[in-house]
């Protein structure tokens, strides 16, 4: 934490931190994201597995760059594409060689034509394993918020993030008083979606975490267009100004936020 404070006031420049991307589903290779990335002040990626192949990408591009940073997992529209067996067999393998959480998983009751109980079967699994190795879990929730919280409370306690959160203050304040993170990505910027705008004024700044979500989720100057981790600035900016700090603070805190759940505070 130390380290980048003096790296952003040597540069009197923001260093920003992507908490969820998917680099795989980016249009361009990865060289030039990351070197997109790296002349926007991007100090970190955290590249999001969603299905057994995207999680051994994460995990073997973790390993080629030093801002890069994996976690893997089955998003619940995949969980019908690997059974249970190779799904242990295959993140064991991956946990073993280290990374850093286990996602993004959880359910999704909108958009998935997966089953609702696989989902949760899937779920329930996946939860295990992070716990019997000490990982947080980076959370998917879609219209499923009595579900997914009664099953955390079964493997509680747990660390963790409700990434590109959606739902109301109420159930925000749930997850706070579970521990968890919560995320916002650039439907923030969305002129509809003024009650999200709230939650992230309202909500501690110490469980606050910023994201893209790429290739998804453009903020509003680019909506309809695909996302890039790049426009992770436009996300911090709004959320500075509704924290009312200016957004060198800002990225101090999201960095310390970021280390603290994924890195264990180093």
């Amino acid at each position: 934490m130390l380290i980048l404070k003096m790296e952003q006031k040597l540069n009197n420049k923001p260093l920003f931190v992507e908490s969820h991307a998917h680099l795989s589903l980016l249009n361009e290779d990865l060289k030039t994201t990351v070197d997109k990335c790296r002349r926007e002040n991007i100090k970190y990626i955290l590249n999001v597995g969603y299905d057994l192949q995207s999680s051994e990408y994460s995990h073997l591009i973790a390993k080629s760059y030093n801002e890069i940073f994996c976690s893997i997992g089955i998003h619940p529209h995949y969980v019908n594409s690997v059974n249970l067996d190779e799904l242990d067999k295959t993140l064991e393998k991956l946990i073993s060689d280290g990374i850093v959480a286990f996602g993004e998983i959880g359910l999704d009751y909108i958009k998935s034509n997966a089953k609702r109980e696989d989902q949760i079967k899937y779920f329930k699994r996946q939860l295990s394993i992070a716990k019997s190795k000490n990982l947080p879990v980076i959370i998917h929730n879609r219209e499923a918020d009595n579900d997914i919280l009664s099953i955390i409370d079964k493997f509680s306690p747990f660390s963790g993030v409700f990434h590109c959160f959606s739902s109301d203050k109420i159930f925000a304040k749930k997850v706070l008083d579970r521990g968890f993170y919560i995320s916002f990505a650039g439907n923030i910027t969305y002129p509809k979606n003024e009650e999200l705008r709230n939650i992230l004024k309202w909500i501690p700044i110490n469980f606050l975490l910023l994201e893209t979500d790429s290739p998804y989720l453009s903020p509003q100057p680019f909506r309809g267009k695909d996302n890039h981790p790049i426009n992770l600035k436009l996300i911090y900016e709004l959320a500075a100004r509704l924290k009312e700090l200016s957004i060198i603070d800002l990225s101090e805190k999201i960095y310390e936020n970021f280390s603290n759940l994924f890195l264990k505070g180093g």
